[in-house]
């Protein structure tokens, strides 16, 4: 659509996709405002997609290249509460809502193709950072990819959590999703949400 609207810039098929943002600020962000403001509905309504929302919290960021993103905090009724659930009962609602999967490229076709471009991490000198690991220095992602294969899903304790995360050491997060060496740069995503969003999203669970 910007790519028509300004066709009659000199050399507009050569611009890249965030060239042409640059050129029409205004109309991206209201389309984008406007998409959010949708997914919002898809969440808190009756599809609910994460469970009954109780209550939700939304931080509009802006950063140099531009575009805004969104920091969202949602209270679901009836989500388990790390000390006071089971185990068993904070995985199944992990399991139920949380995934890292890479889709089927036959019988998901869209999915496969929205997780492939916007969820699958490739390391950059963004998030490339030299650390210190047992007396020596390496160069280690920022996001903790890649992230470590499992046939389960480990769950941890909150302080083991914290402490990693201090720490760098990206293997105690909260918790690891079962994954296999195809998905180890996969980013946590909700099917449903991402499918509707058809961009980027880093979804959590908050203990």
């Amino acid at each position: 659509m910007l790519r028509d609207l300004n066709k009659d810039l000199p050399g507009v098929d050569a611009l890249s996709d965030s060239e042409l943002l640059i050129k029409e600020p205004a109309l991206t962000s209201i389309y984008i405002h406007n998409k959010f403001k949708a997914l919002l509905e898809f969440i808190t309504g009756d599809a609910k997609p994460l469970g009954k929302v109780k209550s939700h919290f939304v931080r509009y960021e802006y950063q140099s290249r531009g575009t805004v993103h969104f920091h969202c905090l949602f209270w679901i009724e009836g989500a388990p509460i790390i000390g006071q659930a089971s185990d068993a009962e904070v995985a199944s609602f992990l399991q139920e809502h949380i995934t890292c999967r890479m889709p089927d490229k036959i019988l998901e076709p869209t999915l496969h193709k929205i997780v492939t471009q916007f969820q699958t991490h490739l390391c950059r000198k963004y998030c490339l950072r030299t650390v210190k690991s047992q007396k020596r220095f390496v160069c280690a992602c920022r996001f903790g990819f890649p992230q470590p294969i499992s046939q389960s899903l480990v769950l941890r304790d909150v302080m083991s959590s914290l402490v990693g995360r201090f720490t760098r050491k990206f293997k105690k997060r909260l918790y690891d999703l079962v994954r296999n060496r195809e998905e180890v740069n996969i980013n946590s995503y909700n099917p449903a949400l991402l499918f509707n969003w058809g961009g980027n999203m880093d979804i959590q669970f908050v203990a």
